[in-house]
């Protein structure tokens, strides 16, 4: 979603995605900083962009950073600088590099004018996994006002019409247009489950426009994922949510085992990398039969 929009422009048919809203702006009206979290191409750029926009700080810069180059202290000097007064978005917070100074986080949260922004591509359970290193302290600051967005298959009602205005913009564009999206060609769009979300259902829709020959989008100018639009399986909410289930409890398995790995069985090094407390890690060790033992270092004989 390329477009700079307001938050009244967003297209918010669902309950899911109006709820965001309500909550985004409660915390707009604070003036406090935003943590958004969510899978890949759920809106999280487009928000921060709404937010800075509808806020007293709409005539000061809006500086975009990824959180993965954030290692010397120039780095952040130069960020605090371009942004002033205005909003700060902080891409992937979680990828905070470990080697980067705990005074770096600890500054960029204390002396800064600007309003800070975090965006990550996390779910819920993977929000308490992700924070590594000094990282966490991010998480710390934005543990209250952090704003999970839905997934697009979890917004029904606003896929229509999202579609609606991605074909709209793609029109502009390109400097065609049609009127409409056929029944059919509507019916698959509304059953496919947009597995990258709002990002695929642009580039769907584009590629709909260059195809249509007719005033409506059919069914047979619509491409998911290779597929023709005709074969595109529906999607299965059930089955996909068992899915992601399973995906997220691997996931966070496989990470906490590799940083168990990496620090040598040590629990208080792995608690501080992994963001979480030791306690925490504890229970993870027994729920995954952790053999500490094997992953400690021998010590040198004397």
């Amino acid at each position: 979603m390329a477009d700079v929009l307001r938050l009244t422009a967003l297209v918010a048919e669902s309950r899911r995605f109006r709820a965001v809203l309500r909550l985004v702006r409660r915390y707009l009206a604070g003036d406090g900083d935003i943590g958004f979290f969510g899978e890949a191409g759920t809106g999280k750029r487009t928000l921060a962009r709404a937010v800075h926009l509808e806020s007293s700080r709409a005539g000061e810069p809006y500086i975009e950073a990824f959180a993965g180059t954030l290692v010397r202290r120039e780095q952040v000097d130069r960020l605090l600088r371009e942004a002033g007064g205005g909003t700060i978005y902080l891409r992937e917070a979680t990828l905070v590099p470990e080697d980067c100074e705990r005074s770096l986080i600890d500054r960029l949260l204390a002396e800064r004018k600007s309003r800070l922004i975090i965006g990550t591509t996390r779910t819920t359970i993977e929000w308490d996994l992700g924070f590594a290193g000094h990282g966490a302290k991010l998480r710390e600051h934005l543990n209250e006002r952090r704003v999970p967005l839905p997934p697009l298959r979890e917004r029904r009602e606003d896929i229509l019409p999202l579609f609606a205005a991605f074909l709209a913009r793609a029109g502009r564009s390109l400097e065609r247009a049609v009127e409409g999206v056929s029944e059919e060609a509507a019916q698959a769009v509304l059953a496919y489950s947009w597995p990258r979300n709002l990002r695929e259902m642009e580039e769907v829709a584009v590629r709909a426009l260059q195809r249509a020959k007719a005033t409506h989008v059919t069914l047979d100018d619509l491409e998911f994922d290779g597929l023709p639009g005709v074969l595109a399986a529906p999607a299965e909410p059930t089955v996909r949510a068992t899915r992601v289930d399973e995906r997220e409890t691997r996931v966070i398995r496989d990470h906490t085992l590799d940083v168990l790995r990496r620090s040598g069985g040590d629990m208080t090094r792995a608690a501080v990398r992994l963001g979480v407390s030791v306690a925490t890690l504890y229970v993870r060790v027994r729920q995954y039969r952790v053999d500490l033992a094997a992953m400690r270092t021998p010590r040198r004989a004397d």
